[in-house]
């Protein structure tokens, strides 16, 4: 986001290199998102490890389609 020009910072006020873990799974605001689905992950965990984990506890049809989305969208 920052090499796009964009700034959000309501969002993670963390200096971290905005790496996709980061983005979707280690971020306070990520957590916090997560949190409100109630998903809980190890932060060890890989994304493909996190996705194994959502699609097991999740039992929506649609569920790896967020993954999906947020990943190439």
């Amino acid at each position: 986001m920052r090499r796009r020009g964009m700034t959000l910072p309501e969002l993670c006020q963390q200096s971290i290199e905005e790496i996709v873990m980061h983005l979707l799974f280690h971020c306070p605001f990520a957590k916090d998102c997560w949190g409100a689905l109630n998903f809980l992950f190890n932060d060890q965990l890989s994304i493909s490890q996190i996705c194994h984990e959502w699609k097991v506890v999740t039992p929506l049809g649609f569920a790896m389609d967020i993954f999906i989305l947020s990943e190439f969208g």
